[in-house]
């Protein structure tokens, strides 16, 4: 109500069924704002899904194909790790930050 709803678009929550209700009766109250259930946590809850669950049968086919996403998941940690355990890194981004 600070901002006022004229300048909100959307709202964007997580998947938990009170905040979907949340969402339903803003936007109910509010035909302005739209309400978006938040893709990174739908994204999150869906891999937590396939890959947590390897060792059952019903997983175990989209496990083996989405064994990828680990894989790179790894790498994405070894390249982080290794940037942030530079001891240039802060020079580089002083240097190189606008």
């Amino acid at each position: 109500m600070e901002v006022g709803p004229n300048n909100v678009v959307q709202i964007i929550i997580d998947n938990a069924v009170v905040c979907k209700a949340t969402g339903m009766l803003t936007e109910l109250e509010f035909p302005s704002i739209y309400w978006t259930l938040c893709v990174v946590h739908t994204l999150n809850l869906a891999l937590k899904n396939i890959c947590a669950a390897k060792n059952t049968e019903k997983n175990s086919v989209a496990y083996d194909q989405c064994f990828w996403i680990s894989q790179i998941a790894d790498d994405a940690t070894f390249i982080k790790n290794f940037i942030v355990g530079h001891s240039m890194r802060i020079s580089m981004f002083n240097r190189f930050n606008c």
